[in-house]
């Protein structure tokens, strides 16, 4: 595992970790009414963080950082295989 991945991986872990840890905060336990508010915002910053986790690693955009890398990897055809003949 390459050392972007495992940062990936670790910053999703502590991404969908806060996400869980903030709503067991909001509906299991009681937060003093002056930093509900706050908690609010932190819930709601912390549900846009997770979405985009979690569309990273089950949608497209995974997809096409693989494409680019097998891209990046392959070697370009040379003229001659492409059109044989043509500049004979």
């Amino acid at each position: 595992m390459k050392s972007k991945d495992a940062f990936q991986y670790g910053l999703a872990a502590l991404v969908i970790g806060g996400w869980l840890l903030m709503f067991y905060r909001l509906f299991l336990s009681p937060i003093p009414p002056e930093n509900l508010r706050l908690a609010d915002m932190m819930f709601g910053s912390l549900c846009t963080a997770a979405i985009m986790v979690l569309g990273f690693f089950f949608g497209t955009n995974k997809e096409s950082a693989a494409k680019t890398e097998m891209i990046f990897k392959s070697t370009p055809p040379k003229p001659e295989e492409v059109n044989p003949g043509v500049n004979s």
